[in-house]
């Protein structure tokens, strides 16, 4: 209750700060504004990067011995995606998926690992993005402290890689108490990732489709504001972004994504402070929207309803 309380009280301050410093009138003109066609596309872009993240999960999960149909594995995406988004609750969407998962198979730690390796796939992929886009993003922020904050951030991912590859190779870490949880994600990383190209092409050509489907609803968004900002631009801007949001220092990252959105675009010279809070204001929506029929897979998951019948 505490985590749940001080998080309301870091997004309700961080709300509080971004209104106090943009104009409110040009806020509601511009969301007033708002064209339903991009928005409906934006949502609908949106869903496909969560059937697409079901299916990397499934991915995931058959590395590591653990068969399910494809149609669980998006079910319970949606429903990890409605409690990450739409409640207000100290219960992540990360331990729903893992916790359904564990109750289908059986097996706790392989659910556990597979929910952990799904999201370190994206964000793998996201970091690879960042690297990517590192030239466009000096022309951004030309020595300025927040590239080599990102260029920082990009070369600690990238250095992780070699790291959970090889760490395998390094039995003593098994039989050391402190080491051992360190061993086996690596040797699960290698199953799922370097076990052969093919597991590798899958988890990297997923987890790609799936940022650019995040990255393009929010282009989506920008353009049903009228901001007429590049696709490329947004590819550049939004995995720094994206990344933010790792951070479980807000609900569902409302607030944190909307003042890291106001800084980047409006340091980077791509829209002013009140049409950069518009578009994080309306993408946050969009993906509120996207988690809707994870409440309904929720309420309507016939498992659930007799286990909690017997229980009375």
């Amino acid at each position: 209750m505490l985590k749940l309380l001080l998080k309301l009280a870091v997004t309700a301050g961080l709300f509080w700060w971004l209104l106090s410093q943009v104009d409110s009138a040009s806020l509601r003109t511009l969301l007033a504004q708002a064209q339903a066609g991009y928005l409906l596309l934006a949502v609908a872009i949106y869903s496909t990067g969560v059937v697409v993240s079901g299916w990397r999960w499934q991915a995931v999960a058959r590395a590591l011995r653990l068969r399910l149909s494809l149609a669980f594995f998006v079910r319970k995406y949606y429903e990890g995606m409605w409690f990450s988004q739409a409640l207000p609750s100290g219960i992540g969407g990360d331990v729903v998926k893992a916790y359904a998962l564990t109750k289908a198979s059986g097996k706790a730690k392989p659910a556990v690992m597979s929910v952990l390796l799904e999201r370190a796939s994206g964000l793998g992929v996201l970091v690879g993005l960042l690297a990517l886009s590192m030239p466009l993003l000096w022309q951004f922020f030309p020595g300025h402290p927040v590239f080599w904050l990102l260029l920082l951030l990009t070369g600690c991912g990238l250095a992780a890689v070699p790291v959970l590859m090889f760490a395998v190779r390094w039995e003593g870490l098994y039989t050391r108490k402190a080491t051992r949880f360190f061993w086996r994600l690596s040797r699960d990383v290698n199953r799922v990732f370097f076990a052969s190209w093919g597991r590798l092409l899958v988890q990297a050509g997923s987890s790609l489709y799936v940022q650019l489907a995040s990255i393009g609803a929010f282009w989506c968004v920008a353009q049903a504001l009228g901001q007429q900002v590049d696709f490329m631009v947004c590819v550049a801007l939004c995995p720094p972004l994206f990344l933010l949001l790792v951070l479980p220092v807000s609900l569902a990252g409302w607030g944190l994504r909307e003042g890291a959105a106001v800084g980047l675009f409006t340091l980077a010279g791509v829209m002013d402070a009140p049409a950069a809070l518009a578009v994080s204001l309306v993408y946050g929506v969009v993906t509120l929207a996207t988690a809707v029929p994870g409440g309904v897979f929720w309420i309507t998951d016939r498992s659930r309803l007799v286990a909690a019948k017997d229980v009375r």
